[in-house]
């Protein structure tokens, strides 16, 4: 009879599409004498499990999180495969995942030449936990391989697979929770991208793995990162992941500035409260920044993006709230002047300059906060001044109530009389939407008598004398 070997505590093991640590082995006190070997296991993902290593009263482990233990059958348990046997699994069409790829099978002997042909291979949710020994197979034409979900443990297992891929350029091996090498020697000098997410990696770790010269995509979400890894080996790093990871503190971030060619940085859920880059810049190439799900909505924090000399592309989510009648988007657009692409959206040249103008209009009354001031002196040297200054006998109303118009769409808005009508437009063309170059502008000026303007006139309001509760409608031309 053959005995099965008992795994270890501590050792990776999966059921189904879950993954966990084994944290006990052994004999359960509510089935003494029965002989059957129980795991009790902790799963990667909380609400996996249903208790924290209690059974009925008695203690058998500690989890991290209060429902990601379970107690599992040893013989329900897989504790791992070879990764050669799981590649025939998964390729000669054993796999009912892969129904449509079938391969030639010879007198019960895996033909291994198309999988050889193969650029890409997958091999996700498995259960690879090492290499095989006295393997003599090469994959030369593989440039991509995923491994995410597997039983992976140490980057030595990681490194005897990879010997096989000669030619590897990605490789994915998320979500299985890995041990650093005492010496990391080896180089694989053509893999180009790696997605560590979710493999419990310490900044330590990270650091180390210098093996990766040619690096230029890299993944390390979700890793439980409270400080930045020191990357400064990877000269040719052109994207950096570390979203879902606590950093709360934008300044650790000063030990990516000076990678030369870093484009692309995701931050998302990273808990900031605020930008804040150091006086010294740097990140002189950063064209891409995801800012999603940060707890921040400061002026300074937008004042502080500007900076950044390359920033085309950023992603902000609903970070701000609206503020004197200006969306997010608005805000984002007029105080980020490089940005070409918000959220997703291309920016077009009308829709900038609307964003500026409404800006202007907005936060160009008292009182005008520090942090907008070189924003709107921007905007007066490229637009002119928003407000003419009244004369000094002028002492009574400074703002009236009026009706904008467009189509069948009419609202209320308190609009300052020193404001000119080319901002007025801007404002209506924002809450109304409308092309502004498109429309005739007529002006109330008595009631039931409309005077017309052009769009972009520098006339004030008050040049109209409008009466309280006046229209401006706007009609297609």
């Amino acid at each position: 009879m053959t005995v099965q070997k008992l795994p270890n505590v501590g050792d990776r093991v999966g059921v189904g599409r879950k993954r966990g640590f084994i944290r006990f082995v052994g004999n359960l006190h509510i089935n003494v004498g029965s002989g059957e070997i129980w795991l009790g296991i902790e799963w990667d993902n909380d609400g996996d499990g249903k208790h924290d290593g209690i059974l009925q009263g008695k203690r058998y482990f500690q989890t991290r999180k209060p429902r990601s233990g379970s107690f599992v059958r040893l013989k329900d348990a897989i504790l791992g495969k070879g990764f050669i046997e799981t590649l025939k699994d998964q390729y000669s069409g054993q796999d009912e995942q892969l129904e449509e790829i079938i391969f030639v099978i010879k007198q019960k002997e895996f033909d291994f030449s198309y999988v050889e042909k193969r650029s890409i291979l997958v091999l996700e949710s498995k259960y690879v936990a090492h290499l095989e020994k006295n393997v003599n197979q090469k994959f030369d034409r593989c440039l991509e391989l995923s491994l995410a979900n597997n039983l992976l443990s140490t980057f030595k297992d990681v490194f005897d697979i990879l010997s096989l891929f000669p030619s590897i350029t990605v490789v994915d091996l998320s979500f299985n929770k890995m041990k650093l090498m005492d010496e990391m020697t080896k180089t694989l000098k053509y893999v180009t991208s790696l997605n560590l997410s979710s493999c419990l990696l310490d900044v330590e770790t990270i650091s180390k793995l210098q093996c990766f010269p040619n690096l230029k995509n890299l993944y390390l979400m979700n890793n439980e990162l409270e400080y930045v890894p020191d990357l400064s080996g990877y000269e040719k790093l052109e994207l950096v992941d570390l979203s879902a990871n606590p950093l709360v503190d934008f300044t650790k971030l000063w030990k990516l500035k000076d990678l030369k060619r870093l484009s692309t940085l995701n931050l998302k859920k990273c808990g900031f409260t605020s930008v804040q880059f150091d006086e010294k810049l740097g990140f002189d190439a950063l064209e891409c920044l995801w800012l999603d799900s940060n707890p921040f909505g400061d002026w300074e924090s937008i004042n502080q993006l500007a900076r950044l000399p390359s920033l085309k592309n950023i992603r902000t989510g609903d970070l701000y709230v609206a503020n004197r009648n200006l969306q997010t988007y608005e805000i984002f657009v007029a105080k980020l002047p490089k940005i070409k692409i918000l959220n997703g959206c291309t920016i077009t040249e009308t829709e900038r300059t609307n964003c500026e103008k409404f800006f202007q209009v907005r936060f160009s009354e008292p009182p005008i906060l520090k942090v907008h001031e070189q924003d709107l002196a921007r905007f007066e040297a490229k637009y002119g001044a928003v407000y003419e200054k009244p004369p000094e006998e002028e002492t009574n109303i400074k703002q009236i109530k009026m009706k904008l118009k467009y189509g069948d769409k009419v609202i209320n808005r308190t609009i300052l009389l020193s404001v000119n009508m080319e901002n007025i437009v801007a404002m209506a063309s924002r809450l109304l939407r409308f092309d502004p170059s498109r429309v005739e502008v007529k002006v109330e000026i008595q009631k039931g008598v409309f005077d017309t303007v052009e769009w972009n006139s520098s006339r004030v309001l008050r040049a109209f004398e409008p009466e309280e509760g006046a229209m401006i409608e706007f009609v297609d031309e």
